[in-house]
């Protein structure tokens, strides 16, 4: 992420304890010495209402994952203050809640906010035990992002609960006050109502000015109501639920479904008022020089206006690192390109400044920022609109009729600009002059699939195979292993590729270098990998006789599809797309065989799949494999059939081609 820290991907209130990565506390435990830390322990605001559990719990420790549940959530948000009342409670049920529910960790960021600790209560055998004296937080750099050249500058504060036992209820409450400047006062929030975990209470308030105006809904609530309240000149909005069910959380659901009941609330009108915003923060600020530096280091002037794009676009993705300085206001304000070319570095909205001033400057206007979700995609549609739920920003531009969707983080990409790939994140709002809504990307991804050629030659029973694999890596598989080699040697990346056929081979060994050749301009990378395959026939039990055989399988093919349970679902279920693969395998056998290779051809709802075999001669036999996903989500309803056509498909993959033991 490196537009702010979006809170689609972590709805509040469940900021939860959980176990603390042994890598995490390596990285980030260190004196903070310079650092604000803006902490304090103080008894709660006085606009918050006090809550108590539900004494009637009907949870039983076999509803429970974790070992722990909520007893209490209680989540209250001033926006007039600028402040967000957390409280919970939390029932250890299990020896395994112990260890995950005795840590407490509240991460802020202190550039512009504070965070006030109130209480911590455990309650054992029916008793309070007040350990608020006994605290003694620890604060840690929350960079955790660093290895993707994310800088945050946020504190977490971090606390060893001493003394924890099964049966436990561990009660605490805080309060963070202040948002960040650039939000200029304008609250979003997202809470869910539900969790996997079942709830014996959950309260939500939220208070506002009532002469403010403000949208606040519940989605997916069915006849629940949100109770509203008019006290002093202020708004108040209060759910309050017991005894709340868990909610199965399928694996397979995608990131950008909500199964759970939630509040949306929103102090902005319109996306036209976002979009008002958005020209503020990419607003440029004087004079930019620099960019004349790049265009006399880029271009040699004899260039088409489409390779001098496409230059400049390079320049922007593999000339500027990536890397983020995302500490306050930067988490948002793009740095101006003239100090992003100076220190050669930024993260997306730096770089997609820089690109779309560099367009600017070389008279190609209409090229402006993009703000994504890059979680949310299609369904960013049904937010309500508001500052805080973007976490991408690209480019979008509109050159001779055509709209063209560019990442300026994404390095090493082949072909000129209008032939890159990009990943289609759904909605995007355009930050430019009179826009009003949301735009669909509608990105048909034409460049990029897998085509494979598989040569065996078995010239007898004794001696070794030998395989000669030769892949088209197009679009954005060329340009994934283009940035994986950027990173690792040609030798890592061809023992990666031998290992996928040691998989059925395992004796499998290298017999040429592999050969990469990389074609920058149609943006496609050829593998050519050469292979002896020992031991590659096995002996069995016939019928009638002992039989030798050599077994084949599509073994790249499994990257895309493999056996899965057919269960039912309740929740859409994510599939890979776009993805396209297409293999051409040929066998050459040390004597004539009859074989029985039946054709197969899957069309469903969510993929295509056709498999065919030729036999040009009693020692020849040619396999052929496509496979293509044709949509991003199915319904529930269509993953039976789904699933049963995928585990006939992978279970007919397997071919065992049999000869008498001579």
């Amino acid at each position: 992420m490196c537009f702010d820290r979006t809170f689609i991907l972590e709805p509040k209130p469940f900021a939860l304890p959980r176990k603390t990565p042994i890598a995490l506390l390596l990285l980030c435990t260190f004196h903070l010495a310079g650092f604000t830390q803006n902490f304090e322990i103080s008894p709660p605001p006085k606009w918050v209402i006090e809550v108590d559990p539900n004494p009637d719990s009907e949870v039983s420790k076999y509803d429970v994952n974790g070992g722990f549940y909520n007893a209490l959530i209680d989540y209250q948000s001033n926006f007039e203050t600028e402040e967000e009342f957390t409280h919970q409670s939390l029932n250890i049920v299990t020896a395994a809640g112990i260890t995950s529910a005795s840590e407490i960790y509240i991460t802020y960021d202190s550039s512009f906010q504070s965070l006030n600790f109130h209480y911590l209560h455990i309650w054992r055998n029916g008793k309070m035990l007040d350990r608020t004296a006994d605290l003694s937080f620890e604060f840690l750099t929350n960079e955790q992002n660093l290895g993707i050249g994310i800088y945050t500058g946020a504190l977490t504060a971090y606390e060893i609960l001493k003394d924890i036992r099964r049966d436990d209820v561990i009660e605490y409450a805080y309060t963070i006050k202040g948002s960040n400047p650039l939000y200029e006062g304008n609250n979003y929030e997202f809470l869910y109502l539900d969790a996997s975990n079942p709830i014996d209470r959950f309260h939500i308030r939220i208070i506002h000015a009532d002469k403010e105006k403000h949208t606040i809904e519940c989605r997916n609530c069915g006849d629940l109501k949100l109770d509203k309240d008019v006290k002093d000149g202020m708004r108040i909005y209060s759910f309050d639920e017991s005894n709340i069910e868990a909610i199965d959380v399928e694996e397979s659901q995608p990131s950008w479904h909500i199964p759970f009941r939630h509040i949306l609330s929103t102090q902005a009108a319109s996306w036209t008022e976002i979009n008002d915003w958005g020209l503020e923060i990419f607003k440029v600020d004087g004079a930019q020089e620099e960019l004349d530096n790049v265009f006399e280091e880029v271009l040699t002037g004899s260039e088409t206006e489409v390779e001098k794009i496409s230059a400049l676009l390079d320049f922007t993705q593999n000339d500027i690192r990536y890397m983020g300085v995302e500490t306050g206001m930067g988490s948002i304000r793009p740095f101006m390109p003239n100090q992003v070319i100076k220190q050669r570095f930024g993260d997306c909205k730096d770089k997609t400044l820089l690109f779309v001033e560099l367009m600017h400057k070389m008279g190609v206007k209409t090229v402006y920022p993009a703000l994504v979700n890059t979680a949310m995609t299609h369904s960013l549609i049904n937010m309500l609109p508001g500052r805080q739920i973007f976490d991408h920003v690209v480019v979008c531009m509109d050159y001779k009729g055509k709209r063209y969707w560019i990442d300026p983080t994404i390095s090493q990409q082949g072909g000129d600009f209008m032939h890159r790939s990009m990943v289609d994140y759904g909605y995007a709002l355009i930050v430019k002059e009179g826009n009003n809504r949301l735009a669909k990307m509608s990105i048909e991804d034409d460049y990029s699939r897998m085509e494979i050629t598989e040569e065996y030659v078995i010239s007898n029973f004794e001696d070794p195979a030998e395989l000669t694999v030769t892949s088209k890596l197009h679009g954005l598989n060329a340009d994934q292993f283009r940035m994986i080699i950027e990173y690792y040697s040609v030798k890592e990346a061809s023992d990666e590729l031998r290992m996928i056929y040691a998989n059925l081979y395992p004796n499998i060994l290298e017999r040429a270098k592999l050969k990469v050749k990389d074609d920058m301009v149609e943006n496609v990378i050829t593998l050519t990998e050469s292979y002896t395959i020992p031991d590659h026939w096995r002996e069995e039990e016939g019928y009638l006789m002992k039989l030798q055989y050599f077994q084949y399988e599509p073994i790249a093919l499994y990257e895309y599809v493999s056996p899965i349970a057919c269960e039912i679902k309740k929740q859409p279920v994510e599939v890979p797309y776009p993805s396209y693969f297409k293999q051409h395998t040929i066998l050459h056998l040390p004597e004539e065989i009859g074989i029985n290779v039946q054709d197969q051809h899957v069309d469903n709802v969510a993929f295509k799949y056709d498999k065919t075999a030729v036999s040009e001669s009693p020692k020849h036999i040619e396999l052929n494999y496509f496979y293509q996903t044709k949509t991003r989500e199915i319904e529930a309803e269509a993953f039976i059939q789904v699933c049963k056509d995928m585990n006939t498909m992978t279970q007919d993959l397997p071919i065992k081609i049999s000869y008498p033991l001579k």
